[in-house]
């Protein structure tokens, strides 16, 4: 099947194809549902908190002050991360959560996606998440994963008055991309936007200071 690369992944024309025809009318159909289902109160402190990072294994290098902050300002939080499994090492090495807490799908195949995708969302449901944070910049799979999980708190890049992916209103601490600023801040900004009271969310951020470092790997010697 010539939509399939031989390291059984998807081709990337396949999935952009799927987030587009599938994605539009799920993100709208969910951004109604949420207009009239009540909303559920936050949790304060949160106690679980996801972070979806799913095809980019160099945002999840960029990504850990975001987990460092996090850990800072949340610490009785257990963060989860929900990925592909082909990114899954990479996660492992870098040490941010605990094993445990790693959500792997498996994007091998569509039914192997689908798959996954449905037993990670009833795990994720039977962990009680707080709150989201959507790190995808360009994906529609990332909003909707968001909303199925039953989070009260779902913080996500937003368009605004940009150009910009249609993806619905399924995220209600919506912070808006910016290309200029480093991608680290701006997974930092995803973190304080969970309690971010400017509009839009993260606006107040500033750049000051240098910009944050990534720490060193601690490899075992035999590794």
């Amino acid at each position: 099947d010539t939509r399939f690369r031989g390291d059984r992944t998807m081709n990337v024309d396949t999935q952009r194809a799927i987030d587009r025809w599938a994605g539009v009318p799920i993100c709208a159909l969910l951004s109604l549902v949420g207009r009239l289902v009540p909303r559920r109160a936050p949790a304060k402190p949160p106690r679980n908190i996801l972070i979806v990072l799913l095809s980019e294994m160099g945002s999840l290098v960029l990504a850990q002050p975001m987990f460092a902050r996090l850990k800072e300002r949340h610490p009785g939080a257990a963060v989860h991360i929900l990925l592909l499994g082909k990114n899954r090492e990479v996660v492992d090495m870098l040490g941010v959560v605990p094993r445990e807490n790693v959500i792997a799908i498996d994007d091998g195949s569509l039914v192997a996606f689908a798959r996954d995708s449905l037993s990670a969302l009833k795990r994720l449901r039977a962990t009680g998440i707080d709150v989201v944070i959507d790190c995808e910049l360009f994906a529609r799979i990332s909003a909707i994963f968001s909303y199925l999980s039953g989070a009260a708190v779902r913080v996500g890049f937003h368009r605004h008055t940009q150009e910009g992916l249609y993806r619905g209103s399924l995220v209600n601490r919506p912070v808006m991309y910016n290309p200029y600023r480093h991608m680290s801040r701006q997974f930092l900004t995803l973190a304080n936007a969970i309690e971010s009271t400017s509009s839009p969310v993260g606006k107040d951020e500033t750049d000051e200071g240098a910009a944050p470092d990534s720490p060193m790997l601690d490899f075992a010697p035999r590794e």
